[in-house]
């Protein structure tokens, strides 16, 4: 990531209230093209909340979301999707029963907004899709599981198709909800090597609790307590941060 790289994704002032509960309350911040940005804290710091405003789930009480120089504050998640934001889940969310072929061509016309059977659009727009898919197949290393179900899957291999159903929508900006939940070691390094590959195409936000994976490849961390920023900056400045040390590595010294 290069200091002048543009901005694509903005939160100005995001607050969330739940009741008499302020989960978020005045978090701003700017995610670079081509970067890694990740945000970490204890659990109840709010990276949930805004993880949440961010992509639509929720709406903020107050702030603004801008994508690539676009108020996206009111629009619901699949809008957001077809202008260019993808999103994994912290829990696997897979059609168990598809291929990972099928998995993927299905979440490229999605994005396109092709219906699961219209048989009415153009075989064209639904060539592109399949050519999407084929495209993520290839770049995740996934095609010798092509025409494997889903379901069949090992974990870590799901957790990357999910993945690649974030990115079958060509997105600008990819939000990666815990993608090393769950994984051996082995699965780990893989998906370290590929979100810091994904982070050289794209801009990347990354809520993750492996504290070595966010260090060693985000190009921005943004360290959350109790809804607020508390620290951001490179991994060199957070992990120097006599706070941090102390409230989320686990060290005095």
């Amino acid at each position: 990531m290069t200091a002048d790289a543009p901005a694509k994704l903005e939160a100005s002032g995001l607050v969330k209230h739940f009741g008499a509960f302020r989960a978020l309350k005045g978090v701003s911040f700017a995610v670079r093209d081509r970067s890694v940005h990740a945000f970490i804290g204890p659990n109840g710091a709010g990276k949930t909340t805004l993880f949440n405003c961010l992509t639509g789930t929720l709406r903020p009480s107050a702030g603004r979301v801008i994508l690539s120089g676009r108020d996206i504050t009111d629009l619901p998640p699949h809008r957001r999707a077809r202008i260019g934001m993808g999103r994994s889940f912290q829990v696997t969310n897979l059609f168990q029963n598809l291929t990972v072929f099928e998995s993927l061509r299905l979440a490229a016309q999605a994005q396109a907004g092709i219906a699961a059977y219209d048989l009415v659009r153009p075989m064209e727009r639904l060539g592109q899709a399949a050519a999407s898919a084929e495209a993520v197949l290839e770049r995740l290393a996934l095609h010798p599981y092509r025409d494997v179900k889903a379901g069949e899957l090992s974990h870590g291999q799901q957790r990357i198709l999910e993945v690649g159903l974030a990115l079958a929508g060509s997105p600008s900006v990819l939000l990666l909800d815990e993608p090393t939940a769950g994984m051996g070691v082995d699965d780990i390094s893989i998906m370290k090597d590929l979100i810091a590959a994904l982070g050289r195409e794209h801009a990347i936000v990354l809520i993750e609790h492996n504290m070595n994976l966010v260090l060693d490849i985000s190009d921005v961390v943004t360290v959350m307590h109790q809804g607020e920023i508390l620290v951001e900056g490179p991994p060199d400045l957070v992990r120097r941060d006599e706070r941090v040390k102390v409230a989320y590595l686990g060290s005095e010294g």
